[in-house]
């Protein structure tokens, strides 16, 4: 139980970090991403595959192969790595809407 539970998280956090990183990069454009796999990408297909082969799908593969051969430990130390990438998401969100400077005076 607490094995697929584990690739549960997993896929949830990757599906979170694609739908943040394409909202990102919509709205500030391809140059705010630093993964260059998804820039690239991103000038010959829609963000939706990219985001879709960039982000998700070699998180959800990565944690089928690691449930599939057993390897518990390893698919805990990657839940908790996409874990603290969300963690670390998390804190880039709250840093887009309260900015650490005031706008400069005129």
């Amino acid at each position: 139980m607490m094995p697929e539970f584990l690739a549960f998280l997993v896929c949830a956090l990757a599906a979170f970090d694609a739908w943040l990183t394409q909202r990102r990069m919509r709205a500030y454009g391809t140059k705010i991403e630093l993964n260059p796999v998804l820039v690239v990408g991103a000038r010959y297909l829609s963000l939706h595959w990219v985001m879709l082969f960039g982000i998700f799908a070699p998180s959800a593969l990565i944690a089928a192969f690691l449930l599939y051969k057993e390897f518990i430990l390893a698919l805990a130390f990657f839940a908790g790595f996409r874990t603290n990438l969300f963690l670390i998401q998390c804190l880039s969100l709250l840093l887009e809407r309260k900015p650490l400077l005031p706008p400069p005076a005129k």
